[in-house]
């Protein structure tokens, strides 16, 4: 849930940025890395939390309607940003600075309208109610808590220990 609201936090500034045109190629980078970051504690995060909130006999049919929501979102978001981009912006000039955009209000409104569906994403999410039993094996020890740092740097140290983890991930 923390990255969702990071996420919204990190497209709003861009949304600002883009509006305010005061958008430079080294806040792109920053930006850019810190939305990569963020969305990779969000993915995993989000797929493992399905077992603690759906029974175990509906857990194929869930796993199969989140991935292909994913697969619809990842087709409909850049359609929908596209139409707002089109929408917003006057296009590219048709000066000697062909296909330079000239106006980027339509690419500010897509990343703001982004920003907001993070915000609704994490409320929907504050709205999950976990069971009280994880439907994994109620005969295994429950994991310790761990901080998130120790718990990256130990997988990390679980990768580079398995030789073929290594390689696919090289």
């Amino acid at each position: 849930m923390i990255t969702k609201y990071i996420n919204a936090v990190l497209l709003a500034a861009l949304a600002v940025l883009v509006l305010a045109g005061g958008l430079t190629l080294w806040a792109v980078y920053a930006l850019a890395f810190a939305i990569g970051l963020a969305t990779a504690f969000s993915i995993p995060s989000a797929t493992s939390m399905l077992p603690h909130v759906m029974q175990r006999s509906q857990l194929p049919a869930a796993n199969g309607v989140m991935m292909g929501l994913r697969q619809l979102s990842m087709f409909l978001g850049p359609l929908l940003a596209g139409l707002l981009i089109v929408l917003f912006g006057d296009g590219p000039t048709g000066s000697a600075t062909a296909g330079a955009v000239t106006d980027a209000t339509g690419l500010g409104v897509a990343f703001g309208l982004d920003a907001l569906s993070f915000l609704a994403s994490a409320w929907t999410l504050s709205q999950v109610r976990l069971h009280s039993q994880v439907c994994t094996n109620p005969a295994a020890p429950a994991p310790a808590n761990q901080a998130v740092f120790a718990a990256v740097g130990a997988g990390l140290r679980h990768l580079w220990n398995d030789r073929d983890m290594r390689l696919c991930f090289i």
